[in-house]
């Protein structure tokens, strides 16, 4: 071997290793800079601030505090739904009704504020009932508005300012009207004005042969709920069983409970019937089904207010028949096993049906309850509302819970169910009659009968029961 290839050989093997260590280096190199991007690109989608909403929102509700609303109030208006002496508006006698308009409105309209004060809102009584209006409006963020809000503050005392934005898209008025009702305005329990009252009976007299027996045991006021404008209901129930004052031993008096009746006609026609027959309970609210709580609750008032703790109270509806017989010997079963069982107070008779296990009715009905109502998925046991009874000395004390609960609705479930949980009184003492023993009947059960008249409605059937009545002692009031 020569020198020539001696000296090739060593050089061509440093070319190929040289090589070899340049294409590992950009390979290595590669790798690393592939790992940094990825390190990188986690790193940024975790730490670096993003502009999603949603990532920004889930990180503020992790990070931040979670507080309840609490406005300040640089501004606020004179409460006039108290009442003053001093004002010839507000010191009224005849006030049936309240009511504090808030408008909301931007600082700066001045000129819609004045126009309204010029117009309706001068208004202070109308009617019967008594109003404030409230204009409610953001921080001014401008000097010389800010300033003019200042003076028509000091003039009128009708403005609501809380120190929140005044934008339209950022305010918060109705949360500033929310908080403001409940922390400023006063919440004053129920208290229902009686446009008619029907005369007391239960309290005896001597004129009257009914009430002047002196065999009376027990005592028992029936409140009929009844719309304004059901004449031909009420008729039918006077000449019927609502027509008996005095069964075998107890003493009874029948009053219908109506609503406001907005219609002339109808006020006129409620007006005759009630110089007739004296025996309807009308207060100052609505007439319609959605508020038959108030008007449940307008009974039980004047139950607390006109009789004994002793006596009987028991609310119904306008489109039952009952037998008398069968109410008056639940009354007596129910008295005795009080006194067997020892019950501090008679219990609560469902003499039409119990429920148990009920769920409210979501879907849009008649019987609809909003879940922001009534949260809970089960009703309490409850009566259904028909026909219900208990001493007066229990619907004293739910009436004095009533005052301080948020009312729902379905009254029957209210009053019997969620009321009497709170005020103590337990599921063993919410009774129904015996098993054979049918007191109240509804107009459901006459849905074969094809007579739509006065007289042929339910006719046969109180017939029957009238039968009944026949052999014990009973005294009814002259039509």
């Amino acid at each position: 071997m020569n020198a020539a290839s001696i000296s090739y050989v060593p050089r061509s093997r440093h070319v190929f290793l040289l090589a070899t260590t340049v294409i590992l280096h950009f390979c290595v190199a590669g790798i690393w800079i592939q790992g940094e991007y990825q390190i990188q690109q986690k790193w940024t989608t975790t730490n670096r601030p993003s502009n999603n909403s949603e990532v920004s929102k889930e990180r503020l509700n992790d990070v931040l505090p979670t507080t309840s609303h609490k406005f300040i109030y640089p501004k606020e208006p004179d409460t006039v739904l108290s009442g003053s002496e001093n004002d010839a508006c507000i010191a009224r006698q005849d006030v049936l009704w309240k009511m504090a308009i808030f408008i909301k409105s931007s600082a700066k309209n001045f000129r819609r504020r004045d126009f309204l004060r010029r117009s309706w809102a001068s208004y202070r009584f109308v009617q019967d009932g008594m109003i404030q209006t409230i204009f409610v409006v953001g921080n001014a963020t401008d000097p010389t508005t800010d300033q003019l809000l200042n003076d028509e503050f000091r003039r009128y005392k009708d403005i609501l300012q809380y120190s929140g934005p005044d934008d339209y898209r950022l305010s918060n008025n109705s949360e500033v009207i929310k908080e403001y009702l409940n922390d400023v305005l006063p919440t004053t329990p129920l208290k229902f004005i009686y446009l008619k009252e029907p005369d007391t009976v239960l309290s005896g007299s001597e004129h009257d042969a009914c009430i002047a027996r002196q065999d009376v045991l027990w005592k028992m006021a029936i409140f009929i709920k009844s719309s304004a404008m059901n004449f031909k209901r009420r008729e039918f129930l006077r000449r019927s069983w609502a027509s008996y004052r005095f069964v075998q031993d107890g003493m009874i008096q029948t009053i219908f409970v109506v609503g406001y009746a907005t219609d002339p006609t109808t006020d006129q026609l409620l007006n005759d019937e009630f110089m007739r027959y004296r025996d309807i309970l009308q207060y100052s609210g609505p007439d319609d089904y959605r508020n038959i709580s108030l008007k449940t609750l307008a009974g039980m008032q004047w139950c607390s207010q006109n009789y004994k703790e002793v006596d009987f109270y028991t609310s119904g509806d306008d489109d039952f028949l009952i037998d008398l017989v069968a109410m008056r010997n639940t009354l007596v079963e129910f008295r005795e096993t009080t006194i067997k069982n020892r019950w501090p107070e008679y219990p609560l008779v469902c003499m039409y049906e119990k429920r148990q296990n009920t769920r409210p009715h979501r879907y849009k009905s008649k019987w609809h309850v909003p879940i922001e109502e009534y949260k809970w998925p089960m009703w309490p046991d409850f009566c259904l509302g028909g026909f219900y009874t208990m001493s007066v000395n229990v619907t004293i004390q739910l009436w004095d819970l009533a005052q301080v609960q948020k009312p729902v609705r379905m009254d029957d479930v209210w009053i019997t169910g969620i009321l009497r949980q709170q005020f103590g009184l337990p599921n063993v003492m919410l009774v129904v009659p015996g098993k054979k023993r049918t007191v109240a009947k509804h107009t459901v059960g006459f849905k074969n009968d094809k007579s739509k008249n006065l007289r042929g409605f339910m006719q046969k059937d109180w017939e029957k029961l009238k039968q009944n009545l026949q052999n014990i002692t009973r005294c009814t009031v002259p039509q």
